[in-house]
């Protein structure tokens, strides 16, 4: 395939092929590993994982955007108890507590796969949703929450707290899954969802319409969305 495609393509093709085969082979095997280094007085800790069995890891492993995002393993390399290390130098650096890191898509995308929310199917219209809505900006590769983003978040939290658990999406799709299988009856599903959906969207016409009349324009068109939302 390789001569039949151009550079980027071929980078596409390649990515999906690796992948593909990897899903299909066993699980990569991690020893978690606390290894203390004596020099004279001092005691020196380092933290890591070290590889006992590759598994799918030798043909796919997650690119440099998981590692961005703090997703990388620290992997040590393999020592013996009592054994002499060299010293290479000495770095003494002082270390800040870090904010967390921002999503890019690749990582929203596999964030919302280990919530079980939404479907492979639905991930890109998700991306696409809160980008022409204007709720993210992306700046190098990463999003970040616009000032309308923050307070639709807000205003949606607060009046449909069941709706916006992150445990509902995922239980949803389970229960669509129960009822293309027949487990599950669609109109009692369907109940479940909507008594109580139907209180929270009668309170949230009384008290978002109160914060829209005493807002600022910028807060009235936020309201504007959630009421189209």
């Amino acid at each position: 395939m390789k001569s039949s495609l151009d550079k980027d393509q071929w980078a596409l093709y390649k990515l999906i092929w690796d992948r593909f085969v990897a899903s299909q082979m066993p699980s990569a095997d991690f020893l978690q590993t606390t290894v203390e280094i004596k020099a004279d007085n001092s005691v020196f800790t380092a933290v890591g994982t070290v590889p006992v069995f590759q598994g799918f890891m030798a043909l796919y492993v997650e690119g440099e955007d998981d590692q961005e995002n703090g997703n990388g393993e620290k992997k040590l390399p393999s020592l013996t108890e009592g054994q002499v290390l060299e010293l290479l130098g000495l770095a003494p650096k002082q270390h800040f507590t870090q904010p967390p890191y921002r999503y890019s898509e690749a990582t929203l995308i596999k964030e919302l796969e280990e919530k079980g929310i939404g479907r492979p199917s639905t991930y890109a219209s998700i991306l696409a949703t809160i980008k022409e809505k204007q709720y993210v900006r992306l700046e190098k590769g990463k999003f970040f929450p616009t000032e309308l983003g923050c307070l639709v978040n807000d205003l949606l939290v607060v009046n449909f707290p069941d709706i916006f658990d992150i445990e509902f999406t995922a239980q949803m799709e389970e229960n669509l899954d129960h009822i293309e299988e027949g487990e599950k009856d669609w109109v009692e599903t369907l109940k479940e969802f909507y008594v109580p959906f139907e209180k929270d969207l009668e309170m949230a016409k009384v008290s978002m319409r109160d914060v829209r009349e005493n807002s600022s324009p910028r807060m009235r068109s936020a309201n504007d969305v959630v009421q189209r939302w």
